[in-house]
């Protein structure tokens, strides 16, 4: 009878060896999924960020403004006053505006 309980111990710590094996790895595996899910939230706010200034950009350089004064640039008038621009700004165009008076201001 005796001989039964030596294999028998051998299982039961074997066993317990696997199971601590496996909570540490599952720990490990929990940290680095929160570590993860940091740097995707990070780099999703840093996409969204981009996407808004190519937006601005985008609106900049298809503006009429835009394309009149890189005009007058290249015949060499120095600027070009917008109050005489005929037309009104559109919405994103004033928007530019506010957001580069904003970054000047800083």
């Amino acid at each position: 009878m005796i001989w039964i309980l030596i294999p028998l111990a051998a299982i039961i710590s074997w066993a317990i060896v696997e199971s601590t094996k496996h909570r540490a790895a599952g720990s490990d595996s929990k940290l680095l999924l929160e570590a993860l899910a940091d740097q995707l939230d990070d780099a999703m706010e840093e996409r969204e960020r981009l996407r808004r200034r190519v937006e601005n950009l985008e609106a900049i350089v298809t503006s009429e403004t835009y394309e009149l004064e890189a005009e007058a640039r290249a015949s060499g008038v120095a600027r070009i006053d917008p109050a005489l621009l005929e037309g009104e700004r559109s919405a994103d165009e004033q928007e530019v505006e506010q957001l580069a008076k904003r970054i000047r201001e800083r």
